[in-house]
């Protein structure tokens, strides 16, 4: 029987996540409780699979994702800056849409804003895939991890040697992470 994510046709949205990987996704939201956050929505893609793994589970307790909708640190930022965030985000509903999945909360702002929206313990999964660049990423980190309640998962993409800066910036926060496949890193909280 095929994986929830050939169903849902989530490799045809844009983006850069392996079946695989968003089949790891899909089942960790579809087996964790609670609130899941995204840093870094894009086109939608990781999105959706968070999305369909909580509702095939029978539960809405909410999935959100932040990204400033405007592509700033992104490979396709010259793509993306072509439309206003307005548009972007309207496509990533409507790939939500085509889907039948619940709308998420989609939080148009940088991560360091979204981040003091939460409050220590509010979210069970956290995936970060915003801007790339060491720094942020280190701060992405820094700022979400509080927000997780413990037992909570902290999950990230891009952990290869094709993002040196991710890679340096996860194991000089965290030390070595879980790699459960792919270019995914995790930890728990």
């Amino acid at each position: 029987m095929p994986h929830p994510v050939e169903r849902y046709h989530l490799t045809e949205i844009r983006g850069w996540m392996t079946g695989e990987e968003l089949a790891w996704l899909y089942d960790m939201a579809h087996s964790t409780m609670g609130r899941i956050l995204e840093v870094g929505t894009y086109c939608g893609r990781s999105l959706c699979a968070l999305l369909a793994g909580q509702r095939d589970a029978g539960r809405s307790d909410g999935v959100i994702g932040v990204d400033t909708f405007d592509g700033q640190g992104t490979v396709a930022e010259a793509v993306v800056r072509l439309n206003p965030p307005e548009t972007h985000m309207a496509a990533v509903r409507a790939e939500v849409a085509a889907r039948s999945l619940p709308q998420p909360i989609l939080m148009a702002m940088p991560s360091a804003i979204a981040a003091l929206q939460f409050l220590p313990g509010e979210l069970a999964l956290v995936f970060i895939d915003g801007d790339h660049g060491y720094g942020s990423v280190r701060a992405d980190i820094a700022r979400w991890r509080p927000t997780l309640r413990p037992g909570g998962v902290l999950c990230g993409h891009d952990y290869d040697p094709d993002w040196p800066s991710v890679q340096r910036a996860v194991r000089d926060t965290l030390g070595e992470p879980e790699n459960p496949i792919g270019s995914l890193w995790m930890v728990r909280a």
